[in-house]
C-alpha cells in the first residue's frame, strides 16, 4: 500500500485473541470483497508473500448469524456477527468461549464515515476504542488507537478494484496489532458498506 502516512507501532500491545497473532513487524493482509455476502465458499486470508493466515467462511448463511474466523488448522479464533436489526451495531466474540470481547457501531446516528470500536484489550485488562475513519471517494479506511486527535494510526485497508475476479482489500496493520482482530474490522467495514 503506498501512501503518505504509515501505521506505528502503538505504546501498548493491541490484543484481543491470542499472542500468536501479534507480530513483532508491519503486516499486510489481503482479503476478498464481499466478506459480508451469503457465498457459502470458504475464504483464505493471506500476506502479500501468499502466506496463509485465516480462513473465514459463514457460521451458517445468514451473516446475522456470523462470520467466524479461524487459523490454519481449522481452530476458531475469532468472529463478528450483527447485533441489530435497525441501524448498525456488530458483536465481536471468541468462538470458542462465545463469550463477548467487543463491538462495532456507528459513531452517531448521523455518521456516515465514522465507525468506533469498543473492545477489551488483554494487554492492559482494560476496555479500549479504535475508530475507523473511512473516505468512500477513494476506497480507504484508517484505524486509529483512540478518539484523541493525536491517536495513532495502527491500521488501514484500502479496496483495489481487480481485473479479473473480485476486488480486494489491503489491510496494513502496525507492529504489536492484533492481526485475527483486525481482519475482523475489515468484515465489519464491508458489511457496513453493504448495507
Amino acid at each position: 500500500m503506498n501512501s503518505a502516512v504509515s501505521v506505528v507501532k502503538p505504546e501498548t500491545v493491541i490484543l484481543a485473541t491470542e499472542e500468536r497473532f501479534v507480530k513483532d513487524e508491519a503486516t499486510i493482509l489481503v482479503l476478498n470483497e464481499g466478506l459480508s455476502f451469503n457465498s457459502g465458499s470458504t475464504l483464505i486470508i493471506k500476506d502479500t508473500n501468499k502466506k496463509e493466515y485465516f480462513k473465514c467462511k459463514d457460521k451458517s448463511v445468514a451473516f446475522a448469524d456470523g462470520k467466524i474466523l479461524k487459523d490454519m488448522n481449522s481452530v476458531p479464533v475469532i468472529a463478528i456477527k450483527s447485533d441489530s436489526l435497525i441501524g448498525f451495531k456488530q458483536e465481536i466474540y471468541n468462538p470458542n468461549k462465545n463469550k463477548k470481547i467487543g463491538k462495532v457501531t456507528k459513531e452517531n446516528i448521523l455518521s456516515t464515515n465514522c465507525l468506533v470500536v469498543s473492545f477489551h484489550n488483554k494487554a492492559t485488562h482494560s476496555g479500549e476504542t479504535l475508530v475507523m475513519k473511512f473516505n468512500s471517494k477513494d476506497k480507504s479506511c484508517n484505524i486509529y488507537y483512540g478518539k484523541s486527535e493525536k491517536a495513532p494510526l495502527v491500521g488501514r485497508f484500502q479496496k483495489k478494484s481487480a481485473f479479473i475476479g473480485k476486488d480486494k482489500y489491503y489491510l496494513e496493520i502496525a507492529p504489536k496489532v492484533d492481526v485475527a482482530f483486525m481482519s475482523t474490522l475489515v468484515i465489519a467495514y464491508d458489511a457496513y458498506k453493504h448495507l
